[in-house]
C-alpha cells in the first residue's frame, strides 16, 4: 500500500496528525466463516488471520501475527416434555498459531444447552380450578 497517496483530511491534535508522514505499512487481516443452521444441526467453520505487519495498535483489534482456525457442530433436539423445549450439545474446537507455525492456543469446548419453559404455579392453579368448576 502506498501511504503517500493518503494526504489526510486535516485532523491535528497537539503533535499528532492523521497523515502517514511518509511511513509505510504492509499488513492484512482476513476472516472467513461458513455457518449453517438446520432444524436439528448447526455447523460452523471459520478461519481468521492477522499478518505480522498488520497495524493492530490503531483500532479495536489488539494483536497481530496469528492464524486461527476452527469448527463447531451442535446437534439440536426438541423433546417438548417436562417443560424442556430444546436441548443441544455444542462441540467446538479451535487452534491458533503464529505465522511461523508455533502453536499459541488450542480450545476444546463441549457443553450443553437446555431451554426450559416455566409455567407459574398460580397459572396452573387457576387452570385447575377453572377446569373443575360446575
Amino acid at each position: 500500500m502506498n501511504t503517500n497517496l493518503f494526504r489526510g483530511v486535516g485532523i491535528n491534535f497537539k503533535d499528532y496528525t492523521d497523515r502517514f508522514d511518509g511511513r509505510r505499512f504492509s499488513g492484512y487481516a482476513n476472516y472467513l466463516s461458513f455457518f449453517s443452521y438446520f432444524r436439528n444441526l448447526s455447523l460452523n467453520l471459520f478461519y481468521k488471520e492477522n499478518s505480522e505487519g498488520f497495524r493492530s495498535d490503531i483500532g479495536y483489534i489488539e494483536r497481530n501475527n496469528f492464524k486461527t482456525r476452527g469448527f463447531g457442530v451442535a446437534p439440536i433436539f426438541y423433546p417438548n416434555r417436562f417443560g424442556i423445549t430444546e436441548f443441544s450439545i455444542p462441540i467446538e474446537y479451535s487452534k491458533e498459531t503464529n505465522f511461523e507455525g508455533i502453536l499459541k492456543d488450542s480450545i476444546r469446548i463441549v457443553c450443553y444447552m437446555l431451554k426450559v419453559v416455566l409455567i407459574p404455579v398460580f397459572l396452573l392453579l387457576s387452570l385447575n380450578l377453572d377446569s373443575f368448576s360446575f
